[in-house]
């Protein structure tokens, strides 16, 4: 593998200037085994000469690269992206003459490598050439900007590509000469252009772009400021390419400021608005950047607050702008905070749509008015207006529920272990919230949701249990209970022949014999695959007759299972029976 040799090019660096650095490089980098890599600083390199990269190379792979030190290109400047797009020595490492006749750079090295550099041919005389000219083959020029007053003599322009088979991707090249024959790049040989954008600022000319000998292809390309993308010698391979004029194989989208954010001379800013026709048609050129869509401040409306109870509340707010956080201050100050003041809260959210955002605020005295402020910073750093509202949250509720006069437990269905029934709904100031059950005077209640009926499994039989029913408000008051007195049913046993077969499909129907003990279930109102009523459970000892018998059991349907713990699931439950308890 090459060797790479690096050093800097400009006051303060390693070489003061171009051709010290050229003389450095070896004559044969392939004999060497290396790659050259001459790195501009800042400021801009004056020049008053002709420089050019002589041949030193036949390889791809050993090659020299001019570019800009770490830090010292456009693209490093901290305004890329979002400050003007144009040539400008300020702003990166840059090669300029202001001098008749004098090029910045030609590239007579074959395989060599031009990037992240500005190229400026600023002098307005007569005879002022290209600020590039590569007359190499095989040269690559990427992430650069040039400018001229070029003339069109010797099918000059801004840029000159002149060897065969030259790349250019992600360049932005002006011309600046008020003369109508003046071109703006000259192409040929089998030239690549990507992302490039080449503009006439000076005047309208005759064409863009002059072609020669072997046709070139051009992708996301566009020519602008012509009456003519190019002179048509040798037609090129186009692929979404675009013209301010009207021509075979190009789409027409004008020079103007709904394309480009400035086009005005001297103080252009070339950077291709997004979502502009330019953008669509040339299905978005990489360089030069695009100027981002106006970054507004997120905007907040529709703010409204309620109290939920007396001791909560709720708040809303609208926005038009996604991303960010938004933060929510509350207070029983009426006086709207600051923005600081908000951000202080511990109330945030992240907001991931725009439209209404909504929380709620709890652990609230009653009877307070609250006032809430929100904020949004979105995530560019921007605050929003600042929105309020306000609510009050009701006096404390002391008014239990209360259950009409007359109203009364009815029983529903008793079995000899369960009872069930139903109670009329009870009434509140402000509304129950759900009922609790009781049963045999004990401390604890159980929720009951906010139906009307309720049931107790599980119970022992032939007993009587005094059960309770109470309506619960939001705000903990309690009603006084109904209560009755329901008796569960004595035990029976089910009807039906009962055996020890093993009824299931996995399971051999070979009985259990006599003294094995079994556990059974009594699924009341049960059926396979589907919820029981209620279960019973218990044990038996298997008789002379291989019957088993199970007491305990509530009156109706059901299902006996009988299974005698084993080692796999289905050792558990080898045999079931449907039966009627009288």
């Amino acid at each position: 593998m090459a060797t790479l040799v690096e050093s800097t090019i400009g006051v303060g660096g390693t070489y003061p200037d171009l051709p010290t650095w050229w003389a450095s490089v070896p004559a044969d980098l392939v004999a060497a085994d290396q790659i050259h890599k001459g790195k501009l600083l800042k400021p801009k390199l004056t020049v008053t000469s002709t420089f050019t990269m002589t041949s030193k190379t036949t390889s791809a792979s050993c090659y020299p690269e001019l570019t800009a030190d770490v830090g010292a290109s456009w693209i490093d400047d901290p305004s890329y992206g979002t400050g003007p797009m144009r040539y400008d020595p300020s702003k990166g490492a840059t090669i300029e003459t202001v001098s008749a006749s004098v090029q910045p750079l030609i590239v007579s090295c074959k395989f060599a490598r031009i990037t992240r550099l500005q190229f400026g041919s600023m002098g307005t005389g007569a005879s002022i050439a290209s600020a590039l000219r590569v007359s190499a083959d095989d040269v690559t020029v990427e992430d650069c900007i040039g400018e001229s007053y070029a003339i069109n003599s010797a099918a000059k322009g801004t840029l000159a590509l002149v060897g065969r088979r030259s790349t250019v991707r992600r360049g932005l090249f002006a011309q600046r000469r008020p003369d109508i024959a003046a071109i703006i790049a000259q192409i040929g040989n089998d030239a690549r252009l990507e992302d490039v954008t080449l503009v006439s600022l000076g005047a309208t000319l005759t064409v863009g772009m002059t072609t020669q000998n072997l046709a070139s292809t051009l992708t996301r390309v566009y020519v602008g400021g012509v009456a003519a993308p190019d002179d048509g010698t040798v037609a090129s391979t186009k692929v979404d390419c675009a013209t301010n004029a009207t021509a075979t194989g190009w789409t027409t989208v004008p020079l103007d400021t709904a394309n480009f954010v400035n086009i005005t001379p001297g103080t252009h800013d070339l950077r291709i608005k997004q979502g502009s026709a330019l953008d669509t048609a040339n299905a978005g050129l990489q360089t030069p950047l695009y100027a981002p869509p106006a970054d507004n401040a997120p905007v907040l409306s529709n703010a409204a607050a309620s109290p939920l109870s007396a001791t909560s509340g709720a708040f809303s707010v609208a926005t038009d702008e996604a991303g960010g956080t938004l933060y929510r201050y509350i207070s029983i100050a009426s006086a709207a905070p600051n923005a600081a003041t908000i951000k202080a809260a511990s109330l945030t959210q992240t907001v991931a749509a725009t439209g209404t955002q909504s929380a709620q605020f709890e652990g609230l005295a009653a009877g307070t008015t609250y006032y809430v402020a929100s904020i949004q910073t979105d995530s560019a750093g921007q605050d929003s207006n600042i929105v309020t509202a306000s609510f009050t949250t009701p006096a404390a509720d002391a008014v239990k529920p209360t259950f009409s006069g007359g109203a009364a437990i009815t029983a529903g269905t008793i079995t000899s272990s369960s009872v069930a029934g139903s109670y009329p709904a009870a009434s509140d100031n402000v509304g129950v919230h759900h009922y609790e059950k009781s049963k045999d005077g004990g401390a604890f209640w159980e929720d009951n949701g906010s139906g009307l009926t309720f049931q107790f499994n599980g119970l022992a039989a032939s007993t009587a249990h005094a059960v309770r029913i109470r309506a619960v408000d939001a705000a903990g008051n309690f009603s006084d209970p109904l209560t009755l007195t329901m008796t569960t049913s004595a035990s029976q046993a089910p009807t039906g022949s009962f055996t020890t077969s093993r009824g299931l499909e996995y399971n051999s129907a070979t009985p259990w014999p006599q003294g094995t003990v079994v556990h059974w279930e009594w699924r009341q109102n049960g059926r396979i695959g589907s919820a029981p009523t209620s279960t019973t459970y218990g044990t038996a000892t298997v008789a002379s007759d291989g019957k088993v018998t199970a007491t305990g059991l509530p009156s109706g349907p059901g299902i006996l299972m009988v299974g005698k713990r084993g080692a796999t699931f289905m050792n558990d439950y080898p045999y079931y029976e449907p039966g009627t308890v009288a």
